[in-house]
């Protein structure tokens, strides 16, 4: 293919054509060549190209006015940015949008801002979108309310105290960040927010949520957290289409029933407050993906957990959970679990039933290895630094007493291991630890270390058991009088009680009692030094040994007992 092209001399002048290729591509050289008129349209297009930009640019005196102000009132001299700013055209200024010969956005962010937002900004009556976040501005002009079309206003992470009252007047107002101020207090007639669908206060000094919320209906989204609210009001009920409530690390002590109205919810997050019980309204959002409640003072999940099917993110780790109901199962759609730092120490089969799971992180809790082997095929199971388990001793007995001692702890493939002061005790290796005929080189302190060929990713570790063994014939003449001693200490069926054989106790009482404080066994002894006690009576657990005189007085020390 040939094409026709023009040929320029060094003056500029055309001289004949030449044929190249590409023939299809020809065209009339009049075409190419523009004549002295076509430059002078070309020109004039331009101009009023350039002319009509720079009138659209343009804005009412009412406007400008306003941008004037707010220069001024922020120090605008000193900002990041100010390109063209009181020079130009407004449409042209940094961070301004014009339409209509009316500005519609302003945005300022991360731009040094400091001072106050002027009066002037309530006739900027066609502003939809005001957005000064990361800067240093105190303080808001209550004719911001003025702003009658307004539907973003992000106002966070600046040193604001306080919201005027006629923020409320902003009814077309959708989106609100006012995240990271030091506004302690949202006004009642923030309910005048009707149209408002995201309210978000983040990491704040808040203290209060008004009761007016109830009239904010259009709300989709609320983030409150990390804040210092004391109320979640009851009227948070109406706001029937909420899909997220994110009020984690407050001071909130209570959760209101009318919680069950948001049938539309899908994320609570309540995490970090002080609540110590949930109301049953919440396992009734059936809607609901995420529930945190982590790091609270609850003691009880609801068995009625099993009603939230399409529940797959679940948080409760940092309370005092002692167990996981069993129709947990039920929650099918869960593939993330967290309970971490509880006193869990049992877990439900139905855990097995649960499809979908690829983190179930439970650990810091008081799970042994009974409960932790039929689930250790679970995706993501993390069982690992649990609890030490068994109880810490400090017991002294007589050279030639016996003594012992059993860890207690659940497990078909167990392995055991016995310590004395941090070195291995070659041999020990079952569940008990067995002296006969104790002499001073059994003083010492002993623990043992349980693993598991099954669940290998854990390690028990018994509490210390101390001995101190002692000469009956070498006690002083103070602890003659006032010493008794407790073996075996743990013990299960029967201990013994050794007093000084000088004295031979008449008309004591051996009281036992438990952890509440109260007596729940008494044994009264004869002419003796010696007193063998059944116990098989007593539950396992902690409990305190006191000799009282007929006089009513104790005698000696109080002694600790472990039931095992």
């Amino acid at each position: 293919m040939n094409i026709l092209v023009p040929n320029i001399n060094h003056r500029g002048q055309k001289v004949l054509p030449f044929e190249v290729r590409h023939k299809a591509y020809a065209r009339p050289l009049a075409a190419i060549v523009k004549r002295p008129n076509d430059m002078k349209r070309t020109y004039i297009i331009i101009l009023v190209l350039l002319t009509s930009y720079y009138c659209k640019s343009q804005v009412i005196e009412q406007d400008s006015l306003a941008l004037v102000a707010i220069y001024n009132s922020t120090n605008g001299d000193i900002w990041t940015n100010n390109n063209h700013w009181l020079n130009y055209p407004v449409g042209l200024w940094f961070g301004i949008e014009v339409y209509n010969n009316r500005v519609v956005k302003i945005n300022l962010n991360c731009n040094n801002l400091s001072g106050y937002i002027p009066a002037e900004i309530g006739g900027l009556d066609s502003l939809s979108c005001f957005s000064i976040y990361y800067n240093s501005i105190d303080s808001i002009s209550p004719s911001t309310g003025n702003c009658a079309i307004l539907d973003t206003l992000m106002i966070s992470s600046n040193p604001i105290q306080f919201l005027p009252p006629e923020i409320g007047d902003l009814s077309n107002l959708k989106y609100f960040n006012f995240g990271n101020t030091e506004i302690t207090s949202l006004p009642e007639e923030i309910g005048g927010l009707t149209n408002l669908e995201y309210l978000l206060g983040e990491n704040g000094i808040l203290q209060n949520i008004p009761e007016s919320i109830g009239s904010m209906t259009s709300l989709k989204e609320i983030d409150l957290s990390l804040n210092n609210i004391s109320n979640l009001p009851s009227s948070i009920g109406n706001c029937t289409n909420l899909t997220r409530l994110q009020v984690n690390a407050n001071e909130i002590s209570s959760v209101p029933t009318e919680i069950g109205n948001l049938s539309n919810l899908e994320i609570l997050i309540l995490g970090g407050n002080n609540i110590s019980e949930l109301p049953e309204e919440i396992f009734t959002l059936t809607n609901l993906w995420k529930l945190n409640f982590a790091a609270n003072n609850l003691n009880n999940i609801s068995p009625s957990i099993g009603n939230l099917v399409n529940l797959e993110n679940f948080q409760f780790f940092s309370n005092e959970f002692e167990s996981i109901p069993e129709e947990i199962g039920n929650c099918v759609s869960l593939d993330y679990i967290n309970g971490y730092s509880n006193k869990i120490g049992s877990l439900p089969l139905s855990l097995l039933d649960l499809p979908f799971v690829q983190t179930l992180y439970l650990r810091y809790n008081k799970l042994t290895f009974d409960d932790i082997e039929p689930l250790v095929s679970i995706n993501g199971f993390e069982y690992m630094d649990q609890d030490s388990i068994g109880y810490c001793i400090d017991t002294t007995l007589y050279l030639n007493d016996s003594f012992y001692i059993e860890i207690q702890t659940g497990g078909e493939f167990n392995q055991y291991q016995w310590f004395k002061n941090g070195d291995t005790i070659v041999g020990a290796t079952n569940s008990f630890l067995e002296f006969q005929n104790l002499n001073y080189a059994d003083s010492g302190e002993y623990h043992c270390i349980v693993t598991n060929t099954i669940a290998t990713g854990l390690t028990l570790y018994s509490r210390v058991v101390t001995l101190y063994i002692i000469d009956p014939l070498n006690i002083s003449e103070e602890e003659s009088d006032l010493s008794f001693y407790v073996y075996p200490n743990p013990s299960h069926d029967k201990i013994f009680i050794r007093t000084p054989e000088k004295n031979n106790f008449k008309n004591i009482n051996i009281n036992f009692y438990n952890q509440y404080g109260g007596c729940v066994k008494s044994h009264k002894t004869m002419n003796s030094n010696l007193f063998e006690i059944d116990i098989l009576e007593l539950d396992k657990g902690l409990y305190l040994i006191q000799l009282i005189n007929e006089n009513n007085q104790a005698i000696g020390k109080t002694k600790k007992l472990i039931v095992l």
